[in-house]
């Protein structure tokens, strides 16, 4: 994100790292130097929380509009919503090569278009190689509020930014007598000490189904009280996490 001053000058000789560094393009050195900058930059870190999910929606783009926003000769796989990673090399050469951000925002929302249309409304990133400032995992512990065959397990990462989770999420459900209904919505939600609550992802799970999901939010782990995974359609309770 571009920050200016009021002369329109842009000082800030980071203000363009924030695309490059949720697409794992920054090398090691400055990825560690982006971070050590994130946790005294609040528009920055804004910046990057809000591009969390921008690897995992690009993924899903068809070729023709990745042609579109300059990304060319993209793997057939890598427009599997499934397999995310596989276009991170050249989305991320991308970035770095012709640090072309404004593309990326327009891909950004039309990835969101796509993903909508096929029923991925969750806000997701691939699961990438963990910096030194993400190394240490607090374990979620998540128990059934009441009977159902939904299983979660994950942990949560501090990042400069906010709070990385993780999880895995097992729905064990079974077509009703009446037929099967389709697929069952989820929502993960934080809730912080002071009560305040944030949708960090939403999904449709099919039975006997297995998501492995990241999702990333602006509140600092230390700030979580718990986290829950609702129903999406009435709200309800199916597991949660107190930290």
């Amino acid at each position: 994100m571009s920050h200016t001053d009021p002369s329109g000058r842009t000082p800030d000789r980071y203000a363009d790292w924030d695309a490059a560094y949720v697409l794992g393009s920054l090398s090691s050195a400055e990825r560690h130097e982006f971070e050590k900058h994130l946790e005294d930059c609040p528009r920055c870190a804004v910046a990057v929380a809000e591009l969390a999910g921008l690897p995992g929606l690009l993924s899903t783009l068809p070729e023709s509009t990745v042609t579109e926003l300059g990304v060319s000769n993209l793997p057939e796989t890598a427009r599997a919503p499934q397999k995310p990673a596989v276009a991170l090399p050249k989305l991320a050469h991308q970035a770095r090569r012709s640090k072309i951000r404004r593309r990326f925002a327009a891909a950004a929302v039309a990835a969101a278009v796509a993903a909508s249309a096929a029923g991925i409304t969750a806000a997701l990133i691939p699961h990438t190689e963990t910096s030194q400032a993400q190394a240490a995992g607090v374990p979620l512990s998540f128990s059934n509020v009441d009977a159902n065959s939904v299983a979660v397990t994950g942990q949560a990462l501090s990042v400069a930014w906010g709070t990385q989770i993780e999880w895995k999420c097992s729905y064990q459900g079974t077509p009703q007598s009446s037929g099967y209904e389709g697929p069952k919505p989820f929502e993960l939600v934080v809730i912080d000490k002071q009560g305040k609550e944030t949708v960090a992802a939403s999904w449709d799970a099919q039975e006997d189904s297995v998501v492995s999901p990241v999702a990333t939010v602006l509140t600092p782990i230390g700030q979580i009280a718990q986290i829950e995974v609702r129903w999406t359609n009435s709200g309800k309770v199916v597991v949660r996490a107190v930290l």
